[in-house]
Protein backbone atom coordinates (compact mmCIF):
# COMPACT_ATOMS: atom_id res chain seq x y z
CA UNK A 1 0.00 0.00 0.00
CA UNK A 2 2.70 2.47 1.04
CA UNK A 3 4.79 1.39 -2.20
CA UNK A 4 1.56 2.14 -4.43
CA UNK A 5 1.25 5.44 -2.80
CA UNK A 6 4.31 6.72 -3.21
CA UNK A 7 4.14 5.53 -7.25
CA UNK A 8 1.11 7.21 -7.12
CA UNK A 9 2.57 10.89 -5.92
CA UNK A 10 5.50 10.72 -8.27
CA UNK A 11 2.89 9.69 -11.17
CA UNK A 12 1.52 12.68 -10.46
CA UNK A 13 4.63 14.65 -10.56
CA UNK A 14 6.07 12.55 -13.62
CA UNK A 15 2.54 13.75 -15.16
CA UNK A 16 2.34 17.44 -14.50
CA UNK A 17 5.82 18.34 -15.23
CA UNK A 18 6.11 16.24 -18.59
CA UNK A 19 7.10 18.08 -21.59
CA UNK A 20 7.46 21.55 -19.41
CA UNK A 21 10.76 20.80 -17.70
CA UNK A 22 12.32 23.98 -19.64
CA UNK A 23 9.21 26.19 -18.62
CA UNK A 24 7.91 25.33 -15.50
CA UNK A 25 9.94 26.48 -12.20
CA UNK A 26 11.27 23.08 -11.01
CA UNK A 27 13.76 22.82 -8.07
CA UNK A 28 15.30 20.33 -5.43
CA UNK A 29 16.97 20.22 -2.66
CA UNK A 30 18.78 17.84 -0.65
CA UNK A 31 19.78 18.17 3.41
CA UNK A 32 21.51 16.27 5.53
CA UNK A 33 23.45 15.83 8.86
CA UNK A 34 26.10 13.41 10.01
CA UNK A 35 27.16 13.63 13.77
CA UNK A 36 29.45 11.18 15.79
CA UNK A 37 29.99 12.29 19.36
CA UNK A 38 31.83 10.69 22.64
CA UNK A 39 29.35 10.89 25.69
CA UNK A 40 31.55 9.91 29.57
CA UNK A 41 28.07 9.65 30.85
CA UNK A 42 26.65 7.12 28.70
CA UNK A 43 27.97 3.31 29.95
CA UNK A 44 28.73 0.94 27.43
CA UNK A 45 28.00 3.49 24.68
CA UNK A 46 30.21 6.47 24.99
CA UNK A 47 30.81 6.36 21.09
CA UNK A 48 27.55 7.34 19.32
CA UNK A 49 26.61 7.80 15.41
CA UNK A 50 23.49 9.78 14.67
CA UNK A 51 21.89 11.48 11.44
CA UNK A 52 19.38 13.24 9.60
CA UNK A 53 18.08 14.14 6.13
CA UNK A 54 15.15 15.17 3.70
CA UNK A 55 14.83 15.70 0.29
CA UNK A 56 12.53 17.83 -1.21
CA UNK A 57 11.33 18.87 -4.60
CA UNK A 58 8.67 20.85 -6.56
CA UNK A 59 7.45 23.79 -8.64
CA UNK A 60 7.73 27.12 -7.22
CA UNK A 61 4.83 29.37 -7.50
CA UNK A 62 3.63 28.93 -11.63
CA UNK A 63 1.02 31.79 -12.53
CA UNK A 64 -1.10 30.40 -15.95
CA UNK A 65 -3.73 33.08 -16.79
CA UNK A 66 -5.77 33.44 -13.87
CA UNK A 67 -4.57 30.63 -11.36
CA UNK A 68 -1.87 30.02 -9.39
CA UNK A 69 -0.12 26.59 -8.80
CA UNK A 70 2.67 25.30 -6.49
CA UNK A 71 3.92 21.96 -4.72
CA UNK A 72 5.80 20.41 -2.81
CA UNK A 73 7.01 16.69 -1.97
CA UNK A 74 9.86 15.70 0.62
CA UNK A 75 10.93 12.52 2.41
CA UNK A 76 12.50 12.75 6.02
CA UNK A 77 14.46 9.53 7.63
CA UNK A 78 12.82 7.56 9.98
CA UNK A 79 15.23 4.59 11.25
CA UNK A 80 15.74 2.90 8.46
CA UNK A 81 13.01 3.66 5.68
CA UNK A 82 11.75 6.31 3.91
CA UNK A 83 8.34 8.12 3.15
CA UNK A 84 7.68 10.05 0.74
CA UNK A 85 4.64 12.66 1.26
CA UNK A 86 3.58 15.80 -0.29
CA UNK A 87 4.59 18.41 1.77
CA UNK A 88 1.95 21.27 0.52
CA UNK A 89 0.24 22.23 -2.47
CA UNK A 90 -1.74 25.36 -3.28
CA UNK A 91 -4.18 25.43 -6.43
CA UNK A 92 -5.70 29.06 -6.90
CA UNK A 93 -8.23 31.11 -8.96
CA UNK A 94 -7.25 35.21 -9.28
CA UNK A 95 -9.92 37.33 -9.78
CA UNK A 96 -8.83 41.63 -9.68
CA UNK A 97 -7.63 42.02 -6.14
CA UNK A 98 -8.95 38.70 -4.70
CA UNK A 99 -7.47 34.53 -4.65
CA UNK A 100 -9.40 32.10 -3.73
CA UNK A 101 -7.28 28.84 -3.50
CA UNK A 102 -7.37 25.47 -1.52
CA UNK A 103 -4.11 23.29 -0.61
CA UNK A 104 -2.15 22.01 2.10
CA UNK A 105 0.27 23.26 4.29
CA UNK A 106 2.50 23.20 7.49
CA UNK A 107 1.59 25.91 9.87
CA UNK A 108 2.88 27.25 12.69
CA UNK A 109 5.33 29.94 14.63
CA UNK A 110 9.17 30.74 14.64
CA UNK A 111 10.47 29.57 11.97
CA UNK A 112 12.79 29.91 8.93
CA UNK A 113 15.49 31.88 11.23
CA UNK A 114 19.30 31.14 10.92
CA UNK A 115 19.33 30.49 14.21
CA UNK A 116 17.71 27.02 13.66
CA UNK A 117 20.15 26.34 10.83
CA UNK A 118 23.67 25.84 12.33
CA UNK A 119 24.11 23.54 11.57
CA UNK A 120 20.97 22.29 8.95
CA UNK A 121 18.56 20.03 10.84
CA UNK A 122 20.23 21.02 13.88
CA UNK A 123 16.19 21.02 15.38
CA UNK A 124 15.12 18.27 13.58
CA UNK A 125 11.99 17.84 10.62
CA UNK A 126 9.82 20.11 12.12
CA UNK A 127 9.94 23.91 10.22
CA UNK A 128 8.11 25.66 13.00
CA UNK A 129 9.02 26.17 16.80
CA UNK A 130 5.76 26.53 18.09
CA UNK A 131 2.03 25.25 17.68
CA UNK A 132 3.19 23.27 14.35
CA UNK A 133 0.55 21.85 12.33
CA UNK A 134 -0.88 20.59 9.33
CA UNK A 135 -3.21 22.96 7.36
CA UNK A 136 -5.74 21.73 4.68
CA UNK A 137 -8.11 24.57 3.73
CA UNK A 138 -10.05 27.12 1.72
CA UNK A 139 -8.31 30.28 1.57
CA UNK A 140 -9.57 33.79 0.75
CA UNK A 141 -6.81 36.13 0.23
CA UNK A 142 -7.34 40.04 -0.89
CA UNK A 143 -4.09 41.74 -1.86
CA UNK A 144 -3.89 45.43 -2.41
CA UNK A 145 -0.78 47.39 -3.08
CA UNK A 146 1.55 47.04 0.11
CA UNK A 147 -0.86 45.04 2.22
CA UNK A 148 -3.05 42.05 1.89
CA UNK A 149 -5.57 40.16 4.18
CA UNK A 150 -6.33 36.43 4.39
CA UNK A 151 -8.54 33.92 5.91
CA UNK A 152 -8.46 29.85 6.19
CA UNK A 153 -10.60 27.55 7.12
CA UNK A 154 -10.31 24.09 6.95
CA UNK A 155 -7.97 21.78 10.14
CA UNK A 156 -6.86 18.38 10.35
CA UNK A 157 -8.07 15.29 12.00
CA UNK A 158 -5.86 16.09 15.06
CA UNK A 159 -6.50 19.79 15.45
CA UNK A 160 -9.75 19.49 13.94
CA UNK A 161 -12.02 22.42 12.60
CA UNK A 162 -9.11 25.37 12.45
CA UNK A 163 -9.98 29.04 11.20
CA UNK A 164 -7.34 31.87 10.66
CA UNK A 165 -7.17 35.57 9.89
CA UNK A 166 -3.51 36.95 8.50
CA UNK A 167 -3.26 40.66 7.66
CA UNK A 168 0.22 41.68 6.45
CA UNK A 169 0.98 44.91 6.34
CA UNK A 170 4.21 46.10 4.15
CA UNK A 171 4.42 50.16 3.64
CA UNK A 172 7.88 49.94 2.69
CA UNK A 173 10.12 46.99 0.98
CA UNK A 174 12.22 46.96 3.92
CA UNK A 175 9.72 45.44 6.37
CA UNK A 176 6.93 43.43 6.74
CA UNK A 177 4.63 43.86 10.10
CA UNK A 178 2.15 40.87 9.98
CA UNK A 179 -0.91 40.01 12.71
CA UNK A 180 -2.92 37.01 13.37
CA UNK A 181 -4.95 35.19 14.85
CA UNK A 182 -6.28 31.09 14.69
CA UNK A 183 -8.58 29.23 16.60
CA UNK A 184 -8.17 25.82 17.18
CA UNK A 185 -11.21 22.74 18.30
CA UNK A 186 -8.03 20.76 19.50
CA UNK A 187 -4.82 22.28 20.97
CA UNK A 188 -1.43 20.40 20.07
CA UNK A 189 -0.90 19.27 23.46
CA UNK A 190 -4.22 19.87 25.45
CA UNK A 191 -7.57 18.10 24.38
CA UNK A 192 -9.53 21.53 24.76
CA UNK A 193 -9.84 24.28 21.92
CA UNK A 194 -7.60 27.11 21.75
CA UNK A 195 -6.97 31.07 20.89
CA UNK A 196 -3.97 32.24 19.33
CA UNK A 197 -2.87 35.77 18.84
CA UNK A 198 0.68 36.34 17.12
CA UNK A 199 2.91 39.27 15.65
CA UNK A 200 5.32 39.28 13.10
CA UNK A 201 8.11 42.13 12.32
CA UNK A 202 10.70 41.78 9.55
CA UNK A 203 13.45 44.80 9.07
CA UNK A 204 15.65 44.12 6.28
CA UNK A 205 16.67 46.97 4.65
CA UNK A 206 18.25 46.66 1.19
CA UNK A 207 20.91 48.56 1.58
CA UNK A 208 21.60 48.25 5.17
CA UNK A 209 23.97 46.40 7.75
CA UNK A 210 20.90 45.49 10.26
CA UNK A 211 18.71 42.71 10.06
CA UNK A 212 15.96 41.92 12.25
CA UNK A 213 13.18 39.12 13.16
CA UNK A 214 10.68 38.91 15.50
CA UNK A 215 7.91 36.47 16.07
CA UNK A 216 5.30 36.60 19.34
CA UNK A 217 2.82 34.26 20.06
CA UNK A 218 0.40 33.56 22.80
CA UNK A 219 -2.72 30.99 23.04
CA UNK A 220 -5.46 31.26 25.39
CA UNK A 221 -6.79 27.70 26.92
CA UNK A 222 -10.43 27.88 28.20
CA UNK A 223 -11.58 25.90 31.49
CA UNK A 224 -12.95 23.13 29.63
CA UNK A 225 -13.13 19.52 30.95
CA UNK A 226 -10.18 18.45 33.39
CA UNK A 227 -8.09 21.46 31.29
CA UNK A 228 -7.61 24.69 33.64
CA UNK A 229 -8.19 28.00 31.69
CA UNK A 230 -4.71 29.55 31.63
CA UNK A 231 -2.56 30.76 28.76
CA UNK A 232 1.20 30.07 26.97
CA UNK A 233 3.44 31.91 25.52
CA UNK A 234 6.12 32.51 22.90
CA UNK A 235 9.06 34.58 21.73
CA UNK A 236 11.74 34.59 19.59
CA UNK A 237 13.98 37.76 18.32
CA UNK A 238 17.30 37.65 16.13
CA UNK A 239 19.44 40.25 14.65
CA UNK A 240 22.22 40.42 12.50
CA UNK A 241 24.85 42.84 11.76
CA UNK A 242 27.34 42.89 8.34
CA UNK A 243 30.42 45.00 9.72
CA UNK A 244 31.92 44.34 6.40
CA UNK A 245 31.35 42.61 2.94
CA UNK A 246 33.12 39.21 4.40
CA UNK A 247 32.08 39.63 8.08
CA UNK A 248 29.00 39.87 10.43
CA UNK A 249 27.71 38.85 13.83
CA UNK A 250 24.22 37.56 14.86
CA UNK A 251 22.38 37.39 18.21
CA UNK A 252 18.78 35.55 18.75
CA UNK A 253 16.79 34.23 21.66
CA UNK A 254 13.57 32.44 21.86
CA UNK A 255 11.11 31.84 25.19
CA UNK A 256 8.68 29.06 25.67
CA UNK A 257 6.32 29.16 28.35
CA UNK A 258 3.68 26.74 29.24
CA UNK A 259 1.82 24.95 31.51
CA UNK A 260 3.24 21.25 30.72
CA UNK A 261 6.58 20.17 31.63
CA UNK A 262 9.24 21.06 30.79
CA UNK A 263 7.09 24.35 31.57
CA UNK A 264 10.14 26.55 31.07
CA UNK A 265 12.30 26.88 27.81
CA UNK A 266 15.29 29.54 26.94
CA UNK A 267 18.10 29.55 23.91
CA UNK A 268 20.07 32.22 23.85
CA UNK A 269 22.81 32.50 20.91
CA UNK A 270 25.63 34.45 20.03
CA UNK A 271 27.54 33.39 16.60
CA UNK A 272 30.02 34.92 14.32
CA UNK A 273 30.05 34.67 10.44
CA UNK A 274 33.92 35.39 8.49
CA UNK A 275 33.89 34.32 4.96
CA UNK A 276 37.00 34.06 2.82
CA UNK A 277 35.68 33.89 -1.02
CA UNK A 278 34.27 30.02 -1.21
CA UNK A 279 34.71 29.35 2.62
CA UNK A 280 33.11 30.52 5.26
CA UNK A 281 34.13 30.06 9.39
CA UNK A 282 31.26 30.39 11.89
CA UNK A 283 32.07 29.82 15.66
CA UNK A 284 28.42 29.70 17.63
CA UNK A 285 27.89 29.99 21.37
CA UNK A 286 24.22 28.98 22.55
CA UNK A 287 23.19 27.82 26.11
CA UNK A 288 19.22 26.11 26.39
CA UNK A 289 17.94 26.81 29.55
CA UNK A 290 15.50 24.01 30.35
CA UNK A 291 13.55 24.93 33.66
CA UNK A 292 17.03 24.58 36.19
CA UNK A 293 19.25 22.84 34.14
CA UNK A 294 21.45 24.72 31.61
CA UNK A 295 23.50 22.99 28.30
CA UNK A 296 26.08 24.90 27.06
CA UNK A 297 26.96 24.42 23.53
CA UNK A 298 30.22 25.64 21.66
CA UNK A 299 30.47 25.37 17.62
CA UNK A 300 32.68 25.74 15.36
CA UNK A 301 31.22 25.28 11.72
CA UNK A 302 33.59 25.57 8.57
CA UNK A 303 31.14 25.79 5.43
CA UNK A 304 32.34 25.27 1.55
CA UNK A 305 30.38 26.63 -0.81
CA UNK A 306 31.20 24.81 -4.15
CA UNK A 307 28.17 27.21 -5.98
CA UNK A 308 25.46 29.03 -4.85
CA UNK A 309 23.26 27.35 -2.48
CA UNK A 310 25.37 24.04 -2.62
CA UNK A 311 27.86 23.35 0.46
CA UNK A 312 29.59 21.17 2.70
CA UNK A 313 30.24 21.94 6.34
CA UNK A 314 32.45 20.02 9.37
CA UNK A 315 31.82 21.02 12.47
CA UNK A 316 33.46 20.52 16.20
CA UNK A 317 31.19 21.27 19.12
CA UNK A 318 31.72 20.44 22.77
CA UNK A 319 28.66 20.69 25.25
CA UNK A 320 27.84 20.11 28.88
CA UNK A 321 25.50 20.14 31.03
CA UNK A 322 28.44 19.47 33.45
CA UNK A 323 31.48 21.10 32.74
CA UNK A 324 33.00 17.78 34.12
CA UNK A 325 31.48 15.42 31.79
CA UNK A 326 31.37 17.36 28.23
CA UNK A 327 30.18 15.61 25.19
CA UNK A 328 32.33 16.39 21.77
CA UNK A 329 30.58 15.88 18.59
CA UNK A 330 32.06 16.21 15.21
CA UNK A 331 29.87 16.23 12.31
CA UNK A 332 29.32 16.66 8.07
CA UNK A 333 26.41 18.48 6.80
CA UNK A 334 25.40 18.97 3.24
CA UNK A 335 23.10 21.32 2.03
CA UNK A 336 22.35 21.36 -1.72
CA UNK A 337 19.56 22.94 -3.66
CA UNK A 338 18.87 23.23 -7.75
CA UNK A 339 16.71 25.48 -8.90
CA UNK A 340 16.06 25.40 -12.56
CA UNK A 341 14.11 28.83 -13.02
CA UNK A 342 16.95 30.22 -12.08
CA UNK A 343 19.13 28.76 -14.20
CA UNK A 344 16.62 29.04 -17.41
CA UNK A 345 16.44 32.98 -16.24
CA UNK A 346 12.34 32.49 -15.83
Amino acid sequence: MKMMRNYLLLLMICFITSGYAVELPLYAKWQSLHTAYYDEDQSGKELSWDELYRAEFGLNTVFYKDTIFKMAVDTEQFFDESHLRLKSIYLGVIKNHWVLAAGSKEHGFGGETAMNSYPILARGFDPYQYQSMRLNSLELIYHKERWQAAFNLGGNVHNQATAMIDILSSQREDYHLGFHQEFRAMDNHWRTPVLISAIKADYSPEAGRFQLDNSFAVSLLPGFDATQAHHELFLQSEISYQATASSSFGAAAQYQSREYAPKELQLYQIRVRQDFKDFALIPITELNVIESDRLWQHRLLGRYYLAPHKSIGIFYEYSHFDAQNPRHTVGLELDFTVDYAAASGL
